[in-house]
This record gives structure tokens, C-alpha cells and sequence, in this order.
């Protein structure tokens, strides 16, 4: 959904941004395959591994 420049500066300003890229996915995930769900569920209950 971002474009790694946009993704760089993110992170440049903000130390606490959160990354996950989901391979052979053309734009936002549809969050119907279970390992996009649960990347979600792991941020949103703060579990997040990362």
C-alpha cells in the first residue's frame, strides 16, 4: 500500500511504525487467507512480535 520511499520516511519519523509486507499481494490484503488475519490480531491485542 505504500511505495518504500513513502515506507522509509515513515519509519525515519517514527521509530514505533510497524512493518509487514505480504508477498504476492498487488494492494491491500483482503484478510481472508489466516496469516494475514493474524498479523492483525497479534497488533490490534498487543502481541504484536515485532
Amino acid at each position: 500500500m505504500l511505495s518504500e520511499g513513502v515506507l522509509k520516511d515513515m519509519v525515519r519519523r517514527n521509530r514505533n511504525v510497524r512493518v509487514h509486507t505480504i508477498a504476492d499481494c498487488g494492494h491491500a490484503p483482503a484478510l481472508i487467507a489466516d496469516d494475514q488475519i493474524e498479523v492483525v490480531t497479534q497488533f490490534l491485542s498487543g502481541n504484536d512480535p515485532t
